[in-house]
């Protein structure tokens, strides 16, 4: 059973090529086919039909939303394996980081509103302003003059508060350390040239 050769003209490139009838081919080599007007007018169709009436589900939200969007739908409808279940032998005593259940009084007194309330009232009162070297802004810290720790009475008194932006407030500490600290101090820290 043997199948006829005939010639045939290539449709992108005109050279005649000889092949089995039964191949019924129309382009010379694979590189003619793929460089044919055929084959990218193919290639239009199958993409104007993958792409018709597709949405991308993003189109008209701005990028941070899209974002956002797309982790929040990742764990959308999942119940955490946790929820609502206590566990008494890790939790409290039996935990393995307990400490005993001891805040210092300085952790509590920090905590106080009392304390965001004073600090508020320093920033305010010096104008979010470095008192050392007079920058504005940043990281802006109230100081206490007299030390926080040992002077209680004084811990919440706007006049015992002053503002150091975080570098001279790091160097005040280095030199005079954390505990205490005084108003001369202060003063000869301020004014040292």
């Amino acid at each position: 059973m043997s199948s006829k050769i005939i010639k045939i003209k290539c449709k992108n490139c005109s050279k005649i090529f000889e092949d089995y009838v039964s191949n019924k081919r129309k382009f010379c080599n694979r590189k003619c086919y793929l460089t044919s007007s055929e084959h990218i007018e193919l290639i239009r169709k199958v993409n104007s039909k993958k792409m018709k009436g597709n949405i991308p589900w993003n189109k008209g939200i701005p990028w941070d939303e899209k974002i956002k969007k797309k982790i929040s739908n990742k764990n959308k409808g999942k119940i955490p394996w946790n929820k609502g279940r206590k566990f008494p032998e890790y939790s409290g005593k039996n935990h393995f980081n307990w400490k005993g259940g001891k805040s210092t009084n300085n952790e509590i007194a920090r905590t106080n509103p009392e304390y965001s309330e004073w600090h508020k009232k320093v920033l305010a009162r010096d104008h979010y302003v470095c008192q050392k070297c007079d920058i504005k802004g940043g990281k802006i810290i109230a100081h206490h003059i007299e030390n926080f720790s040992n002077k209680k009475e004084l811990r919440y008194e706007v006049s015992n508060g002053i503002t150091f932006c975080k570098e001279c407030h790091d160097l005040f500490h280095k030199i005079y350390s954390r505990f205490n600290n005084n108003l001369e101090q202060v003063l000869k820290f301020i004014y040292k040239e």
